[in-house]
């Protein structure tokens, strides 16, 4: 499919010609302007693609699209993206002041009470993730996902139920996955390490909570780290 455009800042599609390259070479001897005598081939480009353009534009020689700049300074309606306004013909990117603020359509906003509370989430997702850390107990490096704690459980249930002794020895697979022995006395202090870095999270968390709730400024927010 060869198109034929105007050499214009606005350019016009002023036909198109359905064939191949051979099929105009054997059915119109070459000539792409050979059903328009009248047309000034000197001040048109041949363009040769399927689809047509939306908004050509005939730039450094070529036919292009226009930009969405271009496009808002000719007056067409774009749509716009979050922190894009339209002033005078142009288009106004306005940065967004930080990850809390939302856009209006028209203006960045935050709203305190939203941003606190999306803080609080960010703080209890960090929680999380430091409670599940691997943590290390005599040397070793152990997994203590919520996974994991079934298998501390079968180590405390055994020994409730006296089905073992805590110097009886279990292999174990550590967090590098390489297998070590350790006594039932020993799986169970890496619980009670857990269970107190636990508490020592929570509370860190719980100091935080108490200082995000008294800030009164985004600045303030921001700057309360985990």
């Amino acid at each position: 499919m060869f198109r034929i455009y105007t050499k214009e800042k606005n350019s016009r599609e002023l036909f198109n010609v359905n064939l191949t390259k051979e099929e105009v070479e054997t059915v119109m001897k070459g000539n792409l302007f050979l059903d328009h005598p009248d047309i000034d081939k000197e001040s048109c480009i041949i363009v040769e693609q399927e689809q047509p353009f939306i908004y050509p534009t005939f730039s450094d020689g070529n036919i292009r699209e226009k930009t969405r700049e271009e496009l808002v300074g000719d007056g067409v309606e774009i749509d716009l993206q979050e922190g894009e306004i339209i002033q005078d013909k142009k288009l106004i990117i306005l940065a967004r002041p930080s990850k809390w603020h939302t856009w209006s359509g028209t203006e960045w906003t935050v709203g305190l009470q939203a941003v606190k509370n999306k803080k609080r989430e960010e703080l209890k997702a960090i929680r999380e993730e430091k409670i599940a850390e691997n943590i290390e107990v005599h040397g070793s490096l152990f997994q203590v996902r919520e996974k994991d704690l079934e298998n501390f459980e079968d180590v405390a249930r055994a020994i409730r139920r006296e089905k073992r002794q805590l110097t009886d020895k279990r292999a174990w697979v550590l967090a590098d996955n390489t297998i070590k022995e350790f006594t039932y006395a020993e799986l169970l202090d890496v619980l009670d390490e857990r269970a107190e870095r636990k508490d020592k999270i929570f509370a860190k968390f719980a100091m935080l909570s108490i200082q995000l709730e008294k800030c009164d400024t985004v600045e303030s927010i921001e700057n309360i780290k985990f």
